[in-house]
């Protein structure tokens, strides 16, 4: 495996380039790329790498650099990379990145450079947690300081310590044993991920799956969750607002031409569901359960 904190070679960035020009003729949305997780990476051959794709048709989906208090330098640096590869860029749910006491200043960073011209949008899951493999360089020395948090901030969600909040001798032994064990992170502050939902610009990710049957409950309970709490409970989302940023913010981002909308024409993927019952049931013990309040989902076709 390479090493994920030195930046690509020569050879390897030119491998790389090209390597995603044959990816153009399956005709992409763009390039996704994770910098926290490969801090090796680094702006300039990002930008370098861009450099393959001719026009601003596509789109750059990237995960930020650093959270907490790095998370300001981050969106500095996705807006140097918009700036000069001049393709639109996707940042990775700035809840996980700045829900820990910086979101006031990254939303007022990324209005300021958006009202400048740059093309540069986000994503926020509905959740004061976030979730990852415990492996990651995430959880690398310094990460609880950074956070003000300690070990039994992470719930380990399978194997022997399954719904466990972590001590330090399970947290090293975890990740020494099964780097790729999903863990949940509670270092967030939901005001601030409420904050960060109301914005224009944000729109509503999930960003999770499951690795050995475990995981994030945004991965069941996402789009029920803010129907259900920000939008019925604590009306810090009107249900139209909150729809535009599920189906036609994302749909029109991706350039997804015939999605997003119930229109003549378009795709017919329909959920139906009762606004006054819909409601999220997954939780961090249980992250698969189901929601309540659909009653159809209709894929396929044309309206």
């Amino acid at each position: 495996a390479e090493n994920r904190y030195l930046p690509s070679s020569r050879a390897q960035l030119e491998k790389q380039k090209k390597l995603l020009q044959e990816a153009l003729s399956y005709e992409p949305i763009g390039l996704s790329c994770g910098f926290e997780y490969s801090p090796g990476i680094t702006t300039a051959e990002t930008i370098d790498l861009l450099s393959v794709l001719e026009n601003d048709d596509y789109l750059t989906s990237v995960h930020f650099r650093q959270d907490g208090e790095g998370s300001l330098q981050s969106i500095d640096e996705l807006v140097e990379i918009t700036k000069k590869s001049g393709i639109p860029m996707q940042m990775s749910h700035i809840g996980s990145c700045s829900a820990t006491g910086f979101m006031d200043g990254s939303l007022k960073k990324l209005r300021q450079v958006r009202d400048r011209g740059i093309d540069i949008t986000s994503d926020c899951y509905p959740y004061a947690a976030f979730c990852t493999n415990i492996g990651t360089t995430v959880f690398d020395e310094g990460c609880f300081e950074k956070w003000g948090k300690s070990y039994d901030a992470i719930l380990i969600t399978g194997g022997e310590f399954k719904n466990q909040r972590c001590t330090r001798e399970i947290f090293e032994k975890v990740r020494r044993e099964t780097p790729s064990m999903p863990v949940v992170a509670f270092v967030m502050n939901e005001e601030a991920v409420i904050t960060a939902c109301q914005e224009p610009f944000v729109m509503i990710g999930s960003d999770c799956g499951f690795e050995m049957g475990s995981g994030h409950p945004r991965s069941a309970g996402t789009f029920p969750r803010v129907f259900s709490r920000y939008v019925r409970e604590k009306k810090v989302l009107t249900l139209m607002d909150a729809l535009k940023k599920m189906t036609v913010q994302p749909a029109k981002r991706l350039q997804l031409a015939f999605k997003g909308e119930i229109k003549e024409g378009f795709d017919a993927d329909l959920v139906i569901f009762d606004q006054n019952t819909i409601t999220d049931h997954a939780d961090f013990e249980n992250p698969a359960l189901p929601p309540s309040g659909i009653d159809y989902v209709i894929v396929g076709g044309t309206v």
